[in-house]
């Protein structure tokens, strides 16, 4: 009896240190998979408005710098002097330049080696005029460096993004104020492919105005405005593609008019192929 006891020991403390183990080896390995990242985020914008995008860093290790270049699309034109640092930075200055007809260099450093503050999150902000059609388009990342104190490269990856250009267009002038917040039946329906959604606005809105896709189960398809626009008429086209640019299946879906927290009115649309 007594070695029957000190075997079921010998196997609970066995059991116990191989737990141990294994939790030590899937600490170590996630460990592993902590990276230093910079990132170009995804965005949306308007056709012929501007659009601000943002670099963010993702930072195990503290860095004093960074350089990247951004290879833009044709017709995503950078606004001189609108780039800034996010409150990541300290004393860091930032310096935007054109390497390229389509690719900006953004480079930011401390004169004192000081480094950015923070672990995550965005670190530097830059606005572009939208000069594109609607779609879809790359944010390609390329020659990015982070730099410790000791001016080594920490940096282990890049991570691209994309733009997505949507249609919207101020159809009636901000002097001819409409009486109401109003959503119109889209135009045609049912459609294939595609079809126009018009809406009224009328104040000059602080909060963002969105119009939202949503299907019959009440999920949403696609956010396709948001912004803070002025008040008036406004037209939108929505193409039966989802947030991620995938064809949408035939049927019902809804759309509704947002301002800020408020849903102000709801439509029903046909799509039919």
């Amino acid at each position: 009896m007594k070695l029957k006891k000190q075997f079921k020991i010998i196997i609970f403390l066995f059991i116990i240190l191989t737990k141990i183990f294994a939790i030590r080896e899937t600490s170590d390995l996630l460990a592993k998979l902590d990276l230093n990242t910079i990132a170009i985020c995804d965005a949306q914008a308007f056709v012929d408005s501007n659009v601000t995008l943002q670099i963010d860093v993702e930072n195990y290790e503290e860095f004093v710098a960074f350089q990247i270049d951004l290879i833009l699309p044709d017709s995503l034109d950078y606004i001189e002097n609108t780039a800034q640092l996010t409150d990541r930075g300290q004393d860091h200055i930032i310096q935007v330049s054109y390497i390229g007809a389509d690719t900006l260099r953004i480079i930011s450093f401390s004169m004192n080696m000081l480094p950015f503050l923070g672990n995550s999150g965005t670190v530097a902000e830059l606005e572009f005029e939208v000069n594109l059609d609607e779609g879809f388009y790359p944010l390609i990342l390329i020659n990015g460096l982070l730099a410790n104190i000791n001016s080594e490269n920490i940096l282990d990856e890049m991570i691209n993004g994309q733009l997505e250009v949507l249609a919207l267009t101020h159809i009636l002038s901000e002097n001819i104020v409409p009486r109401k917040f109003s959503l119109s039946q889209n135009y045609p329906n049912p459609f294939n492919p595609s079809t126009t959604i018009t809406f009224s606005l009328n104040t000059e809105n602080t909060e963002d105005t969105e119009i939202i896709i949503y299907n019959i189960k009440g999920q949403k398809v696609k956010t396709l405005v948001k912004g803070k626009l002025k008040k008036g008429e406004w037209k939108t086209t929505w193409n039966g593609k989802d947030g991620n640019n995938k064809p949408v299946a035939s049927g019902i879906y809804f759309y509704k008019l947002k301002v800020g927290n408020k849903s102000l009115e709801t439509k029903k649309c046909l799509l039919l192929k």
